[in-house]
């Protein structure tokens, strides 16, 4: 890896260097471009990618703990229904 991510934040910026030379304000008034790395690491298409990917993982694990937690529920409900009279007559 030629830019490391280490490099890239020991690199002093523009107004790093320039620190030492004036006053605040005179820094302020105009325009230095910052270098950084020059290629990007990890591809725009691949990063929308894997936040769909993370999205639908989450969309589909909160359906699945739905479903469970309905099944239980469901299951619950019937065996009170067996607990309970029918006719409203205690036996």
């Amino acid at each position: 890896m030629p830019n490391s991510l280490w490099s890239v934040l020991a690199t002093p910026t523009a107004t790093e260097v320039k620190a030492g030379d004036g006053a605040a304000s005179d820094r302020t008034d105009q325009f230095v471009a910052v270098t950084g790395a020059e290629s990007e690491q990890v591809s725009a298409s691949a990063m929308v990618l894997g936040a769909y990917g993370l999205f639908w993982l989450i969309v589909f694990a909160m359906v699945a703990m739905t479903y469970r937690s309905q099944a239980k529920l469901l299951v619950r409900i019937a065996d009170l229904e067996k607990r309970l009279p029918r006719d409203g007559v205690p036996s």
